[in-house]
């Protein structure tokens, strides 16, 4: 039997093949509800690709063909075991040709669009990790170790500001420094 969390889910239909699983409702404990059309149609997006030859169903994305067939479906939340197996038993009597046929129309759509780019939604963790490691570089670079979120503009804005002026500096430092070796070159070539 497959156990999963309803985040998991998804990652794991791009992954892998789904074969007679269910997803065990006292399994989800990060969440008061789950929508079982998700599971459902994750099935069904793994039976069809499974159908495909082989070099075409690896161009299909699951998480892109679920995501669109969802979209034309009509949710069917549940927040208790009984719930899910009772929306389950309806969706698998009442909907099974509609599931089939959003799934179908999905993986029409997302086959049209193959040079399609994309960007991946990352979980929240992943964005928090890099927005971490970001400031830590900037904190490296800046040689400035007291850059938090809320400072981060004003730092950044005092840093470019101080190399501005630094830049400036240098260059009438240079014209400096040329203006007198050029006043220094013409006394030295001037008729004495």
């Amino acid at each position: 039997m497959f156990k999963v969390t309803s985040t998991e889910y998804l990652h794991h239909m791009n992954n892998s093949k789904i074969e007679n699983e269910t997803i065990e409702l006292n399994q989800v404990t990060s969440r008061t509800h789950i929508n079982v059309m998700e599971s459902l149609v994750a099935q069904e997006v793994e039976r069809q690709r499974s159908r495909m030859p082989e070099n075409l169903a690896k161009y299909i994305d699951a998480v892109e063909v679920a995501t669109y067939a969802l979209n034309r479906l009509p949710p069917l939340y549940a927040c208790s075991k009984e719930g899910w197996h009772y929306q389950k038993r309806q969706a698998q009597h009442k909907l099974p040709s509609q599931i089939t046929t959003a799934v179908r129309q999905a993986i029409a759509a997302v086959q049209r669009d193959p040079i399609k780019l994309s960007n991946p939604l990352k979980p929240e963790e992943t964005e928090l990790k890099e927005a971490k490691a970001a400031l830590e570089a900037l904190q490296d670079l800046l040689e400035y170790r007291e850059i938090s979120w809320q400072n981060l503009v004003d730092v950044v804005q005092k840093a470019l500001t101080q190399k501005a002026v630094d830049s400036v500096k240098q260059v009438l430092h240079k014209k400096a420094l040329g203006h007198q070796t050029h006043q220094q070159t013409k006394k030295l070539t001037a008729p004495s």
